[in-house]
């Protein structure tokens, strides 16, 4: 699957630390994927839009798959304060996220979706 990334454009670097974990760049587009035992497990990617298009969107897939999990966290990073709000819903085997990053310091505002196949969400507590 990397390779066929690579071959559409995309630049496939492995996340130092993380076994089978990629960040995958062409242009703007961000995107992080996840293998265990050489399956995909997770694959999050950015989207362009602040509060208002991570609002549309928590609405929008609230009608589709009912109310989710509200989170929301404040703390210090390497680009300054850090706080964001996501909404998870989980429909066995998947669960799907969406957050939103509000601006720091040295970042701009951000929204994200995960996408996490929770069939194989083991081979995080587990060696590879």
């Amino acid at each position: 699957m990397l390779a066929t990334l690579e071959k559409r454009g995309y630049k496939v670097t492995a996340v130092i630390d993380v076994s089978g974990e990629f960040s995958v760049v062409r242009g703007d587009e961000v995107n992080l994927v996840t293998f265990c035992k050489g399956r995909l497990m997770a694959y999050s990617y950015s989207v362009p839009s602040g509060i208002r298009g991570f609002i549309r969107r928590v609405t929008q897939l609230t009608a589709q798959l009912g109310p989710g999990d509200f989170a929301s966290m404040s703390s210090e990073t390497s680009v300054g304060e850090l706080n964001s709000l996501s909404v998870t819903w989980t429909t066995q085997p998947d669960q799907l996220s969406v957050s939103y990053f509000a601006p720091a310091e040295r970042s701009s505002e951000s929204v994200s979706v995960m996408h996490l196949d929770l069939a194989h969400s083991v081979c995080r507590t587990q060696p590879q």
